[in-house]
């Protein structure tokens, strides 16, 4: 089946809805988002140039320049992470689902919608700390 970009985004936009208002998982709180902040920050300029991320209650949303190739990032990202959700709030297991969506910047137009879609998402969903969520280069 072939999606338009009206309908990923559309598609995008439930599943945020979803994961923003869900209370299942919501895990990514306090010491968790400096933490996994920190870490995300160590990797820039070695496995990607960050741009833009937001730390969102439940899931990750970001935007880097690839260095390296996209499944060792997302490695590093998710496993890295996980490890430090699971080690910071005394748990184990599996942290984060097995898949992930991405896409490619197309144009100028495409960065900028989508790192004010990342940059927004924090305030959108009316989070009290949306301020320590968010990190972004320009700001």
């Amino acid at each position: 089946m072939f999606f338009t970009d009206i309908d990923n985004k559309v598609k995008q936009y439930k599943i945020d809805q979803h994961l923003d208002n869900s209370q299942k998982g919501a895990y990514l709180h306090g010491k968790v988002i400096q933490e996994i902040k920190k870490y995300f920050l160590s990797y820039d300029k070695k496995l990607f140039d960050i741009i833009v991320f937001c730390i969102m209650p439940n899931h990750i949303h970001i935007l880097f320049k690839q260095i390296e190739e996209l499944s060792e990032i997302m490695r590093v990202l998710k496993g890295g992470s996980a490890h430090i959700a699971n080690k910071t709030l005394d748990r184990k297991g599996k942290f984060w689902a097995g898949k992930y969506y991405d896409t490619v910047i197309r144009d100028e137009k495409h960065f900028a919608t989508v790192y004010g879609y990342i940059k927004n998402n924090p305030l959108k969903a009316r989070l009290e700390d949306a301020d320590i969520r968010f990190y972004g280069v320009y700001e």
